[in-house]
C-alpha cells in the first residue's frame, strides 16, 4: 500500500530500477482510491517579455525556440510532465533546468534566475502576494486561480 501522485508513480516504474528490481511494470499499479487532484499553477519571472499572459508567452516561445529558461522540479516530476505536455501541444521548446523544491524554484524565479515554472498553488502563493514572480496560468479542477492572492 502506497499513497502516492499518479504522475511521479508511474514515471518512477519507468525510470528507476524498482521495476527491474521488483518484476513489477505500469500494469502492476492498482489505484484503488483517489481522494485528490493536485492543481498547477504556471508562474513567470517579473518583467518578462510575456507579462502576465500564457499564451503571449507560448507566442514569444514559438519565436525564440529555446531562449525561455524553465525551472522543473525534474525529469518525471508531475509539474514538469504536465509543461512537456504543453509544450508538446503548443510546439515550443523551452531551455529546462533542474530546480529544487517549489520554494526554491519560486525564490529562482524571483531572482531573475529562471523565467518560468509549474508549481503548486501554495507555494506559489507567497511570491505572487510579494510581487516576486507573476501568475500565468491554474490547472485542476479546483481552480486555484479563483483564490484573492494579490
Amino acid at each position: 500500500m502506497a499513497v502516492v501522485t499518479l504522475p511521479g508513480s508511474t514515471i518512477d516504474l519507468l525510470s528507476t530500477p524498482v521495476a527491474a528490481d521488483l518484476g513489477v511494470n505500469m500494469e502492476s499499479l492498482n489505484t484503488v482510491a483517489l481522494t485528490e487532484s493536485v492543481p498547477y499553477v504556471v508562474v513567470s519571472r517579473v518583467g518578462a517579455p510575456w507579462g502576465d499572459s500564457f499564451e503571449a508567452m507560448l507566442d514569444y516561445a514559438k519565436e525564440h525556440p529555446g531562449e525561455i529558461r524553465y525551472i522543473s522540479r525534474g525529469p518525471g516530476a508531475g509539474p514538469d510532465l504536465a509543461l512537456n505536455n504543453y509544450a508538446d501541444l503548443a510546439g515550443v521548446e523551452f531551455n529546462t533546468s533542474v530546480g529544487g523544491s517549489h520554494s526554491e524554484i519560486n525564490t529562482a524565479l524571483g531572482a531573475n534566475a529562471g523565467d518560468i515554472a509549474v508549481t503548486l498553488p501554495g507555494a506559489a502563493s507567497p511570491f505572487i502576494q510579494d510581487g516576486k514572480v507573476v501568475l500565468l496560468t491554474c490547472t485542476g479542477n479546483a481552480n486555484p486561480c479563483a483564490a484573492n492572492w494579490g
